[in-house]
């Protein structure tokens, strides 16, 4: 099976779903869980504007990071940070350093006009 598996998740909701997958994967294999959230900004003019309040992704990750824990699973937090388009290749970069063999993604939130 995996010996490591990586999570990235955004703030919307239906993260707990990629929490609870990787709960159900790692805890047959003994897996060591690494729980990544990318804190995204945007580029408005010449600055890089953040999309999350400074707490958000703190707040995200400890919350994920204790809730993997509480059901004993070998986990640890990360966070990065970039630009929405670098997102893919940070996710992909700390999936290769982390030497995963499982990615698990959690649902992208999408606007009502992303969604169409």
């Amino acid at each position: 099976m995996f010996e490591r598996i990586l999570v990235a998740l955004d703030p919307s909701p239906p993260h707990e779903s990629a929490l609870r997958l990787a709960d159900a994967l790692a805890r047959p294999a003994g897996a060591g869980v690494r729980v990544l959230h990318v804190a995204p900004s945007a580029v408005a003019g010449d600055t890089a504007a953040p999309l999350e309040n400074d707490a958000e992704p703190t707040a995200l990750l400890e919350n994920a990071v204790r809730m993997l824990q509480a059901r004993g699973i070998k986990s640890e937090g990360r966070l990065a940070h970039g630009l929405t388009n670098l997102v893919p290749s940070l996710v992909s970069d700390a999936a290769e350093e982390f030497k995963a063999g499982l990615l698990v993604l959690s649902p992208h939130h999408r606007g009502p006009f992303a969604a169409c």
